[in-house]
């Protein structure tokens, strides 16, 4: 990606799209592979609009007899398809300016193994 003109780009996350019908093995199986080898990464961060706080509960429409008379909605997202597949696909991997060559070729190793 090009930097843009007015500013530095800092590179301070690297994040990796795993389409699994292309790749062979989903952003779950590669995270696992990288931590049974000592390897920490994690998903993208979870879209504010899944998240429990964001879940709203409002009164239902069924008799006061019935005993659950509450319902829960999720809060309106715009964009949240985009949000939610970039959750689903994408796995922050370790990086860093300390972080040795060798180290690096040992996560795409590792990363490289899980494709089928």
């Amino acid at each position: 990606m090009p930097e843009a003109p007015y500013g530095k780009l800092n590179c301070w996350l690297t994040v990796v799209l795993i389409t699994p019908e292309k790749f062979g093995a989903d952003r779950e199986a590669v995270r696992i592979a990288l931590d049974e080898e000592n390897i920490e990464a994690r998903p993208v961060w979870k879209p504010m609009h899944l998240q429990p706080v964001f879940q709203v509960e409002a009164e239902s429409s069924k008799p006061k007899d019935q005993s659950n008379s509450k319902s829960r909605y999720s809060a309106r997202a715009v964009g949240g398809e985009v949000a939610e597949d970039l959750f689903n696909r994408g796995l922050c991997l370790p990086s860093g300016t300390a972080m040795a060559e060798q180290d690096l070729n040992r996560v795409i190793d590792i990363i490289k193994h899980c494709h089928r």
